[in-house]
């Protein structure tokens, strides 16, 4: 039986084990070459004030007859301008699609500078999650070389598909930033049952099926170091208690 549940857990695991970043979005050619038409002419404008008024007319005009960027303009509202500003921003945009357009609106400049030394999906992925504060230390982070920057493909993937951790956990999980490996470990195993609640359930229940095995032979077997291990906890909080207490 136990055989056979070891044997099922580890079917699931590896059925659920491999999803890949979901990929934005991609651009149309359309809208591409629409935004690309745009930021032409909004980089023709001598002042910053005229590039944006520029910005928001035209993709006003592009959104009558283009949906994606109706969608843009409908879900980062003045923000969406900020995508046609530079030519290089449409770029990044048509490469790794609403990722690389939600990142750049949320982070900025930060996100621009990430996604030109890190031309990934991942990044664009990553960088959608961070918050800007998070994306600004990373940024200062890697400037200073106080990271293991061999091991930034690793932390764009898992940031990437764990939005919730924080960069700081991310980093430490991945080893971009050095941390004690219990604490390291453990992120990354929280990590993972949040990825795949469904095969954390099954290793769960086999774990719980294997120490009350374990628990259930050492009972039988030898009764009296069973008893011990029940005792210990009540006699190791007695004896802090009073160790506490004597320091009063």
């Amino acid at each position: 039986m136990t055989k056979k549940l070891i044997s099922l857990c580890c079917i699931v695991c590896l059925l659920l084990g491999m999803p890949g970043v979901a990929q934005g979005g991609i651009m149309s050619a359309a809208a591409r070459e629409a935004m690309e038409r745009i930021a032409g002419k909004v980089a023709q404008e001598g002042t910053e004030t005229a590039a944006k008024k520029t910005a928001r007319e035209l993709m006003e005009k592009a959104a009558r007859s283009i949906p994606e960027i109706a969608e843009y303009v409908k879900k980062f509202g003045d923000d969406a301008y900020y995508l046609v500003e530079k030519p290089a921003r449409v770029k990044l945009c048509a490469q790794f699609g609403d990722d690389a357009a939600e990142a750049l609106v949320k982070n900025g400049r930060v996100a621009e500078e990430m996604l030109t030394s890190f031309p990934t999906q991942e990044c664009a992925a990553g960088m959608k999650n961070l918050s800007r504060e998070e994306a600004r230390e990373l940024a200062s982070l890697l400037k200073s070389g106080k990271v293991n920057s061999s091991k930034i493909d690793d932390f764009w993937r898992f940031v990437s598909r764990h939005p919730k951790f924080s960069m700081a956990s991310a980093a430490a999980a991945t080893g971009l930033v050095v941390a004690p490996r219990i604490i390291t470990e453990t992120i990354r195993l929280v990590g993972t049952m949040i990825e795949h609640p469904v095969a954390s359930v099954f290793v769960l229940l086999l774990l719980a099926t294997l120490l009350w095995g374990a628990w259930t032979w050492l009972l039988k077997r030898f009764p009296r170091l069973a008893l011990c291990i029940l005792k210990f906890p009540g006699w190791l909080g007695k004896k802090l208690s009073s160790l506490f207490q004597s320091k009063q």
